[in-house]
């Protein structure tokens, strides 16, 4: 089961990468065998190396990004947030998308992570 505050530590983590720029406080999270899944990035990253590169490639897509989560459901230990994010990309468009992100814990640590939402809506802004 989820201890109160795992998705909430995420969420506060996901919004201080966003603010400071600097994945650290979020790759923290992950487990040294997490795995880290998004259909728009084609393949499975792993670890806290693959966590930092995920990250590391969301923050430099933007200029500023912020997202709001709508909805947190947790199912054992499992979270699913409900989310949406606007950002200004580097060409200075804005964008604004949303998505599903799907968080697994395992004691504290982030075991698996895959973000869904649709890619084309940032590349067409682009």
């Amino acid at each position: 089961m989820l201890s109160d505050d795992q998705a909430d530590r995420f969420i506060e983590a996901l919004k201080r990468i966003e603010r400071e720029r600097d994945p650290s406080p979020l790759v923290e999270l992950f487990d040294d065998d997490a795995v880290i899944d998004s259909p728009a990035q084609g393949r499975s990253l792993a670890g806290k190396a693959g966590a930092h590169q995920f990250w590391s490639a969301y923050l430099r897509a933007f200029d500023r990004v912020e997202s709001n989560v709508q909805q947190a459901h947790e199912f054992g230990d499992i979270a699913i947030l409900e989310w949406q994010s606007s950002a200004v990309l580097r060409t200075g468009k804005p964008v604004d998308y949303h998505g599903v992100s799907v968080v697994e814990f395992c004691q504290d640590k982030i075991k698996r992570f895959c973000a869904y939402f649709d890619a084309a809506t940032i590349a067409s802004a682009a």
